[in-house]
């Protein structure tokens, strides 16, 4: 996952502000978000066991761009795909922000 923090850095923050709009708990596998967590301790994430049957599946269409019905989701739904727009979380923006600060070691570096 390290070479590529920067897509799952951007799916995590579209995944938190696509919660918080629907006043749920974010919740991912746990192999996805653990190299996250290790430089954000303050993401607010559950994890789950990847053996849990969540449903329905919502896909992105075509992705690199917003879709309303990524948004527009029903609890325990899981969700698929890149999430590249700031259109997911920018009504959330300063909470993510708070959630992706860098943990004390790296700070001071």
């Amino acid at each position: 996952y390290y070479h590529r923090i920067g897509n799952l850095i951007w799916a995590v923050g579209s995944l938190i502000g696509i919660c918080l709009t629907n006043e749920y708990q974010p919740r991912v596998i746990a192999e996805g978000l653990l190299p996250l967590q290790a430089v954000f301790p303050g993401l607010d994430v559950k994890l789950m066991d990847s053996k849990i049957k969540v449903e329905p599946m919502v896909h992105e269409i075509r992705g690199l761009r917003y879709e309303p019905h990524m948004v527009n989701v029903t609890p325990n739904s899981a969700i698929s795909g890149y999430l590249q727009s700031y259109k997911y979380f920018h009504r959330h923006s300063a909470a993510i922000r708070r959630m992706f600060r860098f943990n004390a070691a790296l700070e001071g570096s």
